[in-house]
């Protein structure tokens, strides 16, 4: 039996291209992860409502061009483009960017938070809440 049919109707399903963190930033172009995302959306027998792509905090047009191939249909896209880090300059850098290869994106976080210290999660929440009022 397949994954998705285990999974109750009325169920967001989504699909999370994560890339760790730290060393294999480098080694996770974003083909990888529109690769993943559009063989995701088309062997689940069941609609994904969103895929989920972390973004390297320094990525250039090479690595943001494969979004351009997406191929998910109404699979709505959040891209990992929060890093806590980061300044609002950092964030705008990477959405403006983002924005020339997919028009229509949500924002999220990279992956990793579940190892960030609970005394810090303020640390890692602020940003996103900075991030979220450029839009």
């Amino acid at each position: 039996m397949s994954i998705d049919r285990r999974i109750l109707a009325g169920s967001r399903l989504t699909s999370a291209q994560c890339r760790s963190s730290g060393t294999t930033a480098d080694r996770y172009p974003s083909t990888g992860g529109v690769r993943m995302s559009n063989e995701a959306v088309r062997r689940v027998g069941r609609h994904v409502d969103y895929v989920h792509m972390p973004v390297v905090p320094w990525p250039d047009h090479a690595f943001l061009a494969p979004l351009q191939n997406l191929d998910i249909g109404d699979t709505k896209v959040f891209l990992g483009i929060v890093h806590h880090t980061d300044t609002i300059d950092d964030f705008r850098r990477r959405r403006d960017l983002a924005c020339k290869n997919l028009p229509e994106f949500g924002i999220g976080s990279v992956c990793g938070y579940g190892r960030v210290d609970p005394q810090e999660a303020h640390d890692v929440l602020d940003p996103h809440a900075d991030n979220a009022a450029e839009l």
